[in-house]
């Protein structure tokens, strides 16, 4: 998170498709493992994009095993440091479908999908609301 200290970064009228460099101020984490760059999205300060870059003696495969929800979270609250720099990020499109029953289950939410879901906070009829499916989808453009 950049801790509200940089509310924009770039207005999308700046951008074009035949952009290729932008100097940037940017939040930016170094440590032994990882360099980390957090690029906050315009209108929402809440949310950034994160770029994290291992270091080469780790190798992206081995640091991709490695990775967890608490160093996630440290590299997040580790970016501090406001620099500013040249990063070169070509365009590109990211797409994520995942089905969330099994992480449901694994977090012990199982009843949401059987016909003792108890749902009577939406609904007055108790027996016949549950859920057959869960998805999540996201895109970056």
């Amino acid at each position: 998170m950049t801790r509200e200290m940089i509310s924009s970064i770039i207005k999308a009228s700046e951008i074009s498709a035949d952009l290729q460099l932008m100097l940037l101020n940017a939040v930016y984490f170094k440590d032994d493992e990882v360099q980390v760059l957090a690029m906050p999205y315009e209108g929402d300060e809440n949310m950034n994009m994160y770029i994290i870059l291992p270091r080469s003696h780790f190798g992206l495969e081995g640091f991709e095993r490695s990775l967890n929800g608490s160093k996630m979270m440290h590299y997040f609250q580790n970016c501090k440091v406001s620099k500013e720099f040249y990063v070169r990020i070509p365009k590109f499109v990211m797409e994520s479908e995942l089905d969330l029953v099994d992480a449901f289950e694994r977090m012990g939410i199982e009843t949401i999908f059987t016909g003792i879901a108890d749902f009577t906070s939406i609904t007055d009829d108790y027996w016949s609301l549950f859920l057959k499916r869960a998805k999540h989808k996201a895109v970056i453009e």
